[in-house]
């Protein structure tokens, strides 16, 4: 995220703000979470939906089959 772009955000929370660029909502969905499990933090009821609805449409690598 550029440095205007977080300006703008300040400090909306993710059921108030996503980012513009839509290539950047699954990243951002991610480090978001990921942040919050990291320090004991808890994803809110209001950003839930929200976080759940970009995570839900994001590219999940490939689960590791047996090799043949």
């Amino acid at each position: 995220m550029d440095q205007q772009t977080n300006q703008d955000k300040g400090s909306e929370t993710a059921d108030t703000w996503q980012p513009p660029r839509a290539a950047y909502r699954c990243e951002y969905a991610r480090r978001h979470v990921g942040i919050k499990a990291k320090y004991g933090l808890f994803v809110t009821p209001p950003e839930k939906a929200p976080l759940s609805g970009v995570r839900a449409t994001c590219a999940r690598p490939p689960v590791p089959g047996p090799r043949t």
